[in-house]
């Protein structure tokens, strides 16, 4: 089972440095975008990788590149393994 763990992390593009973006797709084509940083709703402070923030907001898509549901915010690792053991375990 893939988690928190398998995550890939690099500089957001869009919010720069001090926030970062981590992707994950599963096996079943369910994405993951997981991101911290000043303009996410999770940790605000500034980092350059995942072990300088708490929380991360979350956004999952589906197989089709569509959101599923809305991002949701404020998500500990324990939390992101939890959405990432649910998302694999549908279909």
């Amino acid at each position: 089972m893939k988690g928190f763990k398998d995550v890939s992390w690099k500089q957001h593009e869009v919010s720069g440095i001090g926030s970062i973006q981590g992707m994950l797709t599963l096996d079943n084509g369910i994405e993951f975008s997981i991101v911290a940083g000043e303009s996410s709703y999770g940790s605000k402070n500034f980092g350059v990788k995942e072990s300088d923030f708490t929380t991360f907001e979350v956004a999952i898509f589906g197989e089709d590149g569509d959101m599923i549901g809305d991002p949701i915010g404020w998500q500990n690792r324990k939390d992101i393994d939890k959405l990432i053991m649910e998302q694999e375990t549908k279909n």
